[in-house]
């Protein structure tokens, strides 16, 4: 018998702790899938629209301040010739080189201030050749002045050799010589090709005080006066454009220098930030005379020109609309020059002040002095 005493203690097994139940993630359901896709793209959508917004935003300042540029360099020009530039145009004249699209001269005939037989009573033709009154080649033509003479008016100097040529491209390119009282270096007053019906066209300018004779030549007279301007920094190349024609509705087609490799050639114009031109209003002047004024008609009498919404104690009136609104401002009344972009939408409404569609509310409209 086996003494008790002397048994081996038995210790018991030890207890395995039960195992810890293993967390698998869960996996998104579809509904859970398709909502937070929907967050995402309702915040990429809150994104794109600030964006676009300040974009937008971005583009109005910097037209702004392209407009305000122009005009301070209005003032200093007017300073210097003692009128604002003359508006420049297509002109009408059958067979006027000028009138070709794509030529030098296209958009560059003077067009003279619009004849009201009585401004209490205008006729709607009347009404419409006041409206239609404006340019997008007057001010980059007068602003900055490129090529030869023959184009710009700045000529070579009158102590440099002439040859009987319009003389090598101007030493610096930029600038134009006084443009004398008609504004447009004799095509007015001392036309090239003395015809009678059409006066101010740009292919009878005579920088050079010559006698008439062929239209595609230039007389060998050296440009004298002092050379003006330019009156405008280049900083941006983006804001000039040149004008190859017209499209379906009349509205100027612009090319940017990148896009036609016959760029130089075109006319050329002032383009916002949405690559549309700025146009040029300026108050009437009698016949040929751009220093003088004339009361034929104001620029309240421009339909594009109002403001969406007048403030109480600024109303005036100015020529009826189609719709027979002539409500206006005063500050048109009295304004000497006006400039005007297109805005954001790209669009206007010149024969409406005011339309539904609100076609003219973001028009931008800088006037002045």
């Amino acid at each position: 018998m086996r003494d008790s005493k002397h048994q081996p203690e038995l210790s018991p097994l030890p207890t395995r702790a039960p195992q810890a139940h293993r967390a698998f993630p869960r996996a998104f359901t579809l509904l859970e899938l398709l909502v937070t896709i929907g967050i995402i793209v309702a915040l990429l959508g809150v994104l794109l629209v600030g964006l676009n917004r300040a974009s937008a935003f971005s583009k109005v300042a910097k037209t702004q301040t392209l407009m305000h540029s122009l005009m301070s360099a209005l003032s200093q020009f007017r300073e210097d010739t003692g009128y604002y530039p003359p508006v420049l145009g297509v002109g009408t004249a059958s067979g006027a080189v000028s009138s070709v699209a794509g030529t030098r001269g296209f958009a560059r005939d003077l067009l003279a201030p619009p004849a009201i037989a009585n401004a209490n009573a205008p006729t709607a033709a009347e009404v419409a050749s006041v409206n239609a009154w404006w340019s997008i080649t007057s001010l980059p033509d007068y602003f900055l002045g490129y090529d030869t003479r023959q184009f710009d008016g700045y000529g070579f100097d009158i102590e440099q050799p002439v040859n009987g040529s319009p003389g090598a491209r101007e030493i610096p390119p930029a600038g134009i010589r006084h443009s004398g009282r008609d504004g447009v270096w004799g095509g007015a007053l001392n036309p090239k090709i003395l015809a009678a019906n059409a006066i101010g066209y740009y292919k009878q300018r005579n920088p050079g005080n010559g006698a008439s004779g062929n239209p595609n030549t230039w007389d060998g007279q050296g440009v004298r006066g002092a050379v003006l301007g330019p009156y405008l920094e280049l900083k941006d190349s983006d804001i000039i454009g040149g004008i190859s024609g017209a499209d379906a509705q009349g509205e100027p087609i612009v090319l940017r220098a990148e896009e036609t490799p016959n760029f130089d050639a075109l006319p050329k114009c002032f383009i916002d930030y949405w690559g549309r031109p700025i146009r040029f209003y300026r108050r009437g002047y009698n016949a040929l005379d751009p220093a003088s004024t004339s009361t034929d008609f104001h620029l309240s009498d421009v339909v594009a020109l109002r403001p969406q919404s007048i403030t109480p104690g600024t109303e005036s009136d100015g020529y009826a609309d189609t719709t027979g609104d002539t409500s206006s401002t005063r500050a048109l009344v009295a304004a000497e020059f006006a400039l005007l972009s297109t805005g954001p939408d790209r669009a206007w409404n010149a024969l409406v002040r005011v339309d539904n569609a609100g076609t003219n509310a973001d028009n931008i409209v800088e006037t002045g002095p």
